[in-house]
Protein backbone atom coordinates (compact mmCIF):
# COMPACT_ATOMS: atom_id res chain seq x y z
CA UNK A 1 0.00 0.00 0.00
CA UNK A 2 1.12 3.95 -1.09
CA UNK A 3 1.85 5.80 1.79
CA UNK A 4 0.30 8.92 0.30
CA UNK A 5 -2.85 7.59 -0.39
CA UNK A 6 -3.04 7.73 3.53
CA UNK A 7 -3.05 11.30 5.56
CA UNK A 8 -1.93 10.17 8.56
CA UNK A 9 1.01 8.52 7.23
CA UNK A 10 1.80 12.01 5.56
CA UNK A 11 1.49 13.84 8.85
CA UNK A 12 3.31 11.74 10.50
CA UNK A 13 6.44 11.72 7.75
CA UNK A 14 6.39 15.74 8.27
CA UNK A 15 6.69 15.89 11.87
CA UNK A 16 9.85 13.64 11.94
CA UNK A 17 11.61 15.66 9.70
CA UNK A 18 10.59 18.54 11.80
CA UNK A 19 12.15 16.81 15.00
CA UNK A 20 15.02 16.33 13.02
CA UNK A 21 15.47 19.96 12.02
CA UNK A 22 14.69 21.14 15.32
CA UNK A 23 17.15 19.23 17.16
CA UNK A 24 20.28 20.10 14.65
CA UNK A 25 18.94 23.68 14.85
CA UNK A 26 19.35 23.13 18.90
CA UNK A 27 22.93 21.55 18.42
CA UNK A 28 23.82 24.48 16.29
CA UNK A 29 22.80 26.98 18.79
CA UNK A 30 24.49 25.08 21.46
CA UNK A 31 27.67 25.31 19.63
CA UNK A 32 27.67 29.06 18.71
CA UNK A 33 26.95 29.84 22.20
CA UNK A 34 29.69 27.78 23.22
CA UNK A 35 31.95 28.98 21.34
CA UNK A 36 30.53 33.00 22.15
CA UNK A 37 31.66 32.23 25.65
CA UNK A 38 34.95 29.97 24.96
CA UNK A 39 36.53 31.79 22.02
CA UNK A 40 38.76 33.76 23.84
CA UNK A 41 40.34 31.02 25.07
CA UNK A 42 40.61 29.30 21.88
CA UNK A 43 42.11 32.35 20.61
CA UNK A 44 44.68 32.47 23.49
CA UNK A 45 45.42 29.32 23.03
CA UNK A 46 46.46 28.84 19.12
CA UNK A 47 48.38 32.48 19.69
CA UNK A 48 50.67 30.49 22.55
CA UNK A 49 50.89 27.28 19.84
CA UNK A 50 52.36 29.67 17.18
CA UNK A 51 54.68 31.51 19.91
CA UNK A 52 55.57 28.09 21.00
CA UNK A 53 56.52 27.21 17.75
CA UNK A 54 58.38 30.53 16.86
CA UNK A 55 60.66 30.35 19.85
CA UNK A 56 61.31 26.29 19.05
CA UNK A 57 61.92 27.38 15.68
CA UNK A 58 64.34 30.30 16.72
CA UNK A 59 66.38 27.85 19.38
CA UNK A 60 66.10 24.66 16.72
CA UNK A 61 64.61 22.34 18.47
CA UNK A 62 61.89 22.38 16.55
CA UNK A 63 61.33 18.76 15.11
CA UNK A 64 59.01 19.37 12.40
CA UNK A 65 61.38 22.06 11.39
CA UNK A 66 64.54 19.98 11.83
CA UNK A 67 63.13 17.10 9.35
CA UNK A 68 62.23 19.45 7.01
CA UNK A 69 65.55 21.46 6.81
CA UNK A 70 67.34 17.77 6.79
CA UNK A 71 65.07 16.56 4.39
CA UNK A 72 66.10 19.82 1.99
CA UNK A 73 69.96 19.05 2.85
CA UNK A 74 69.88 15.87 1.48
CA UNK A 75 68.35 17.05 -1.30
CA UNK A 76 70.79 19.45 -1.80
CA UNK A 77 73.58 17.35 -1.03
CA UNK A 78 72.14 14.86 -4.00
CA UNK A 79 71.75 17.74 -6.26
CA UNK A 80 75.50 18.99 -5.48
CA UNK A 81 76.95 15.17 -6.17
CA UNK A 82 74.91 14.66 -8.83
CA UNK A 83 75.70 18.14 -10.49
CA UNK A 84 79.29 17.20 -9.97
CA UNK A 85 79.26 14.16 -11.42
CA UNK A 86 77.49 15.13 -14.23
CA UNK A 87 80.22 18.12 -14.82
CA UNK A 88 83.26 15.10 -14.40
CA UNK A 89 81.35 13.61 -16.61
CA UNK A 90 81.16 16.36 -19.21
CA UNK A 91 84.82 17.04 -18.82
CA UNK A 92 86.21 13.40 -18.77
CA UNK A 93 83.50 13.09 -22.21
CA UNK A 94 84.96 16.36 -23.42
CA UNK A 95 88.42 15.06 -23.11
CA UNK A 96 87.66 11.96 -24.73
CA UNK A 97 86.50 13.77 -27.76
CA UNK A 98 89.61 15.84 -28.05
CA UNK A 99 91.80 13.09 -27.20
CA UNK A 100 89.94 11.19 -30.33
CA UNK A 101 90.40 14.12 -32.85
CA UNK A 102 93.96 14.28 -31.81
CA UNK A 103 94.59 10.97 -32.51
CA UNK A 104 92.72 11.27 -35.98
CA UNK A 105 94.30 14.81 -37.18
CA UNK A 106 97.69 13.18 -35.94
CA UNK A 107 96.12 9.98 -38.54
CA UNK A 108 95.16 12.06 -41.31
CA UNK A 109 98.36 14.22 -41.14
CA UNK A 110 100.75 11.13 -40.92
CA UNK A 111 98.69 10.23 -43.88
CA UNK A 112 99.29 13.34 -45.83
CA UNK A 113 102.75 13.45 -45.08
CA UNK A 114 103.02 9.49 -46.55
CA UNK A 115 101.09 10.51 -49.22
CA UNK A 116 103.76 13.40 -50.35
CA UNK A 117 106.50 11.57 -49.32
CA UNK A 118 105.61 8.98 -51.85
CA UNK A 119 104.51 11.30 -54.36
CA UNK A 120 107.94 13.48 -54.20
CA UNK A 121 109.53 10.13 -54.28
CA UNK A 122 107.77 8.81 -57.22
CA UNK A 123 109.03 12.40 -58.81
CA UNK A 124 112.18 11.91 -57.82
CA UNK A 125 112.70 8.23 -58.97
CA UNK A 126 111.12 9.65 -62.82
CA UNK A 127 113.39 12.42 -62.57
CA UNK A 128 116.64 10.21 -61.85
CA UNK A 129 115.31 7.71 -64.45
CA UNK A 130 115.16 11.01 -66.75
CA UNK A 131 118.50 11.99 -66.13
CA UNK A 132 120.08 8.57 -66.28
CA UNK A 133 118.36 7.81 -70.06
CA UNK A 134 119.90 11.15 -70.98
CA UNK A 135 123.23 10.19 -69.12
CA UNK A 136 123.36 6.70 -71.39
CA UNK A 137 122.44 8.77 -74.46
CA UNK A 138 125.13 11.15 -74.00
CA UNK A 139 127.74 8.39 -73.40
CA UNK A 140 126.58 7.10 -76.38
CA UNK A 141 127.34 9.94 -78.74
CA UNK A 142 130.44 10.78 -76.57
CA UNK A 143 131.80 7.00 -77.35
CA UNK A 144 130.64 7.22 -80.51
CA UNK A 145 132.74 10.86 -80.97
CA UNK A 146 135.19 9.43 -79.21
CA UNK A 147 135.46 6.25 -81.38
CA UNK A 148 135.34 8.74 -84.95
CA UNK A 149 138.16 10.87 -82.86
CA UNK A 150 140.76 7.62 -81.95
CA UNK A 151 140.29 6.22 -85.23
CA UNK A 152 141.30 9.80 -87.01
CA UNK A 153 143.65 10.54 -84.31
CA UNK A 154 145.19 6.70 -85.26
CA UNK A 155 145.00 7.42 -88.79
CA UNK A 156 147.20 10.32 -88.59
CA UNK A 157 149.43 8.65 -86.46
CA UNK A 158 149.60 5.81 -88.68
CA UNK A 159 150.74 7.96 -91.57
CA UNK A 160 153.59 9.79 -89.88
CA UNK A 161 154.53 6.81 -88.26
CA UNK A 162 155.02 5.40 -91.88
CA UNK A 163 156.81 8.33 -92.65
CA UNK A 164 159.20 8.95 -89.75
CA UNK A 165 159.63 5.27 -89.94
CA UNK A 166 160.42 5.70 -94.26
CA UNK A 167 162.73 8.06 -93.49
CA UNK A 168 164.70 6.42 -90.93
CA UNK A 169 165.47 3.59 -92.82
CA UNK A 170 166.38 5.66 -95.96
CA UNK A 171 168.70 7.54 -93.45
CA UNK A 172 170.06 4.49 -92.12
CA UNK A 173 170.84 2.94 -95.30
CA UNK A 174 172.56 6.00 -96.59
CA UNK A 175 174.64 5.51 -93.06
CA UNK A 176 175.51 2.51 -93.48
CA UNK A 177 176.69 3.28 -97.59
CA UNK A 178 178.52 6.31 -95.76
CA UNK A 179 180.52 3.83 -93.64
CA UNK A 180 181.18 1.44 -96.24
CA UNK A 181 182.88 4.16 -98.63
CA UNK A 182 185.01 5.76 -95.49
CA UNK A 183 186.21 2.11 -94.36
CA UNK A 184 190.00 3.27 -94.48
CA UNK A 185 188.60 5.97 -91.92
CA UNK A 186 187.13 3.64 -89.44
CA UNK A 187 190.62 2.06 -89.14
CA UNK A 188 192.06 4.91 -87.58
CA UNK A 189 188.65 5.01 -85.51
CA UNK A 190 187.77 1.89 -84.78
CA UNK A 191 184.79 1.55 -82.10
CA UNK A 192 181.56 3.70 -81.99
CA UNK A 193 179.77 3.63 -79.39
CA UNK A 194 175.99 1.71 -80.34
CA UNK A 195 174.15 4.18 -77.48
CA UNK A 196 174.81 7.27 -79.47
CA UNK A 197 173.91 5.56 -82.87
CA UNK A 198 170.69 4.45 -80.67
CA UNK A 199 170.02 7.75 -79.61
CA UNK A 200 170.00 8.89 -83.26
CA UNK A 201 167.48 6.87 -84.12
CA UNK A 202 165.21 7.26 -81.57
CA UNK A 203 166.00 11.01 -81.63
CA UNK A 204 164.99 11.08 -85.31
CA UNK A 205 161.56 8.89 -84.69
CA UNK A 206 160.20 11.52 -82.28
CA UNK A 207 160.55 14.48 -84.61
CA UNK A 208 159.62 12.69 -87.65
CA UNK A 209 162.11 14.70 -89.80
CA UNK A 210 163.15 13.29 -92.96
CA UNK A 211 166.99 13.64 -91.97
CA UNK A 212 168.83 11.50 -89.32
CA UNK A 213 170.83 12.98 -87.16
CA UNK A 214 174.87 11.76 -86.73
CA UNK A 215 176.75 12.18 -83.98
CA UNK A 216 180.73 11.79 -84.14
CA UNK A 217 181.92 9.06 -82.87
CA UNK A 218 184.55 8.89 -80.36
CA UNK A 219 187.38 7.37 -80.46
CA UNK A 220 188.31 4.58 -78.04
CA UNK A 221 192.14 5.25 -78.01
CA UNK A 222 192.46 1.14 -79.71
CA UNK A 223 192.24 0.22 -83.11
CA UNK A 224 190.66 -3.24 -83.89
CA UNK A 225 189.68 -4.44 -87.33
CA UNK A 226 187.54 -7.19 -86.55
CA UNK A 227 185.73 -5.49 -84.31
CA UNK A 228 184.72 -2.48 -87.10
CA UNK A 229 184.32 -5.51 -89.54
CA UNK A 230 182.06 -7.05 -87.29
CA UNK A 231 180.06 -3.68 -86.79
CA UNK A 232 179.47 -3.17 -90.32
CA UNK A 233 178.16 -6.93 -91.15
CA UNK A 234 175.54 -6.30 -88.55
CA UNK A 235 174.25 -2.95 -89.60
CA UNK A 236 172.17 -3.87 -92.14
CA UNK A 237 170.46 -6.30 -89.26
CA UNK A 238 170.06 -3.69 -86.41
CA UNK A 239 168.61 -1.48 -89.04
CA UNK A 240 166.03 -4.47 -89.95
CA UNK A 241 165.64 -5.16 -85.92
CA UNK A 242 164.99 -1.53 -84.79
CA UNK A 243 162.46 -0.01 -87.75
CA UNK A 244 161.12 -3.58 -89.56
CA UNK A 245 160.93 -4.38 -92.76
CA UNK A 246 159.97 -1.81 -95.20
CA UNK A 247 156.20 -1.89 -96.29
CA UNK A 248 155.06 -2.41 -99.92
CA UNK A 249 152.56 0.30 -99.27
CA UNK A 250 152.62 2.91 -101.45
CA UNK A 251 153.53 6.44 -99.49
CA UNK A 252 150.61 8.60 -99.33
CA UNK A 253 151.83 11.47 -97.79
CA UNK A 254 151.03 14.00 -100.96
CA UNK A 255 148.13 11.87 -102.05
CA UNK A 256 144.64 13.74 -102.55
CA UNK A 257 142.41 10.87 -101.32
CA UNK A 258 139.53 12.46 -99.14
CA UNK A 259 139.41 10.61 -95.18
CA UNK A 260 136.17 9.04 -95.11
CA UNK A 261 134.86 9.04 -91.54
CA UNK A 262 133.10 5.46 -89.72
CA UNK A 263 129.67 5.06 -89.89
CA UNK A 264 127.55 6.42 -87.07
CA UNK A 265 124.61 4.44 -85.35
CA UNK A 266 121.06 4.72 -86.19
CA UNK A 267 118.27 6.59 -84.45
CA UNK A 268 116.96 2.85 -84.32
CA UNK A 269 119.59 1.27 -83.14
CA UNK A 270 120.16 3.74 -80.29
CA UNK A 271 116.46 3.24 -79.44
CA UNK A 272 117.14 -0.81 -79.61
CA UNK A 273 120.06 -0.51 -77.45
CA UNK A 274 118.15 1.65 -74.46
CA UNK A 275 114.99 -0.30 -74.37
CA UNK A 276 117.71 -3.57 -73.81
CA UNK A 277 119.33 -1.54 -70.80
CA UNK A 278 116.06 -0.91 -69.55
CA UNK A 279 115.20 -4.34 -69.45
Amino acid sequence: MEPAYYPQAQNDLISKKDKKRATVQNKLNKIDEGFKYEKDYHYRTMLQDLQRSLSTIHQGTNEVLVERVKDFEERRDYDLVELRLWEEYQVKRTEREFTEEVEKANNEHDEMVKLVKEKLYANLEKQIKLLKEDKILLDLANSHSYNMDTTLTNQNDYHKNTRSSNSLKDSSISSIGYLSDRRGLRRREPNYNSTNNDDSHLSANDSGNNSSSKKRRKPNGTGNSSAEETYQSDAGDLSSILFGEKPEKVHTRHSSKAFVPPIGLKTEEINDDLALMKK
